[in-house]
């Protein structure tokens, strides 16, 4: 009487080549195993992170509603400028530019030695 297992590998034969190689290979199968749990736990905790990190700023943008429904405005801009300080994403950089013309730039553009 043979059991599932056996029927399953009998059937697929991926899986009797997979079982050899792991058999001929084991320190390369346990590496290989090791760094895919690494992985996905790093990936499970990126996750989770960022889900705490959203409801803690939907805990704070909850009290800033409620303090500017309450007519506490300093409050309500206090909590929301750190809301913005703590939660958002990195603004991109910025070109340089200048505001005056008179500094060369548009010149240095003309002959391609912009430093702008």
């Amino acid at each position: 009487m043979q059991t599932a297992a056996a029927r399953a590998a009998e059937e697929n034969s991926l899986l009797v080549a997979v079982g050899r190689w792991i058999g001929a290979n084991r320190q390369k199968a346990l590496v290989i195993a090791g760094v895919l749990v690494i992985v996905i736990v790093l990936i499970a905790w990126n996750s989770l992170s960022a889900r705490q990190t959203e409801q803690a700023a939907g805990v704070r943008l909850n009290a800033a509603r409620l303090a500017f429904e309450s007519r506490n405005y300093p409050l309500a801009a206090s909590e929301l400028s750190q809301v913005v300080e703590n939660y958002s994403a990195p603004a991109p950089r910025r070109r340089r530019t200048f505001s005056s013309p008179s500094r060369g730039c548009c010149r240095a553009r003309a002959s391609k030695r912009s430093n702008c």
